[in-house]
């Protein structure tokens, strides 16, 4: 099986959670044998099984609409916002007279869609209007790295003690999901 990823890189100036599942994914689709690799977006005879774009970017349109008459499968990976009226809303006069045409049709060619939870899920089915045979749930904790500590400062007790034991500190983006 020959995947190609869209797109293989940062999407910004900073290198976060997101560049980090992507490699990840990658890493581990490579270790069990899939020939995965960045779609050369130049290069239209490539050979590949099929497409998989990370998130509904309205950018990804034209590479999905020729990988779907290259007959590709089409597989996205996504984080959606939260199902609530006020998203339903504004996601349909968007989706009808807005912005986000070009994601109906994206929606259309998609064989299947990964999202990380069950809300997700629910978002992706009800809101988007995906089968929901064509949606899978696969949690994805970004990298075990971040779970260790290998800071021996914190270790030897030399550190100042603020009555925190075991926390994972996050720090980013506050989004409403």
């Amino acid at each position: 099986m020959k995947i190609r990823v869209l797109p293989c890189q940062t999407h910004s100036i900073v290198f976060g959670g997101f560049e980090v599942q992507m490699l990840s994914s990658i890493r581990a689709a490579r270790g069990i044998g899939v020939d995965v690799a960045p779609l050369d977006v130049w290069n239209r005879e490539e050979q590949f099984d099929t497409l998989h774009v990370w998130g509904l970017e309205d950018s990804h349109v034209n590479s999905i609409i020729w990988a779907h008459r290259g007959g590709k499968k089409i597989v996205m990976s996504a984080l959606l916002p939260q199902l609530s009226l006020k998203t339903a809303v504004r996601y349909v006069v968007a989706s009808i007279l807005g912005y986000k045409r070009a994601r109906r049709k994206i929606l259309s060619l998609l064989d299947h869609i990964v999202v990380v939870n069950q809300e997700q899920a629910r978002t992706a089915r009800w809101l988007l209007g995906i089968d929901i045979n064509k949606i899978s749930v696969i949690p994805n904790v970004i990298d075990n790295i971040y779970f260790e500590n290998n800071n021996p400062v914190v270790d030897s007790g030399t550190s100042p003690n603020f009555g925190l034991k075991d926390y994972l500190l996050c720090v980013g983006n506050i989004c409403q999901r």
